[in-house]
């Protein structure tokens, strides 16, 4: 299956990854984005292998989300034959101003 990652859920991942090596070093990035490619392959074998996401659950296309990372889930869709990834939500900020990024 395909898999396409919105420009704004790119600029999250890319934000992550800088943070993490300025404030962890090189290896702590590498294996966020280790992290990262692993996720997307699992979901390209198995597009419904996250859970349905409970912020987004009332809106009428259906949101799913998939931990990359214990601080980390990426938030996407299915449209046609295509998983559609449109956020990367970091899980430590409040979670009501993470659902206002998607509605």
């Amino acid at each position: 299956m395909k898999l396409t990652i919105s420009h704004f859920a790119q600029l999250q991942i890319t934000q992550t990854a800088v943070y993490l090596q300025w404030r962890n070093g090189k290896e702590s990035m590498r294996k966020f984005l280790a992290a990262v490619r692993r996720t997307k392959r699992l979901l390209r074998q198995n597009p419904n292998l996250g859970p349905i996401e409970p912020l987004l659950k009332d809106l009428p296309k259906c949101y799913r989300s998939i931990v990359v990372t214990p601080f980390n889930k990426m938030i996407y869709t299915i449209v046609d034959d295509t998983i559609v990834v449109l956020d990367f939500w970091d899980t430590r900020r409040d979670p009501s101003m993470l659902a206002k990024e998607i509605k």
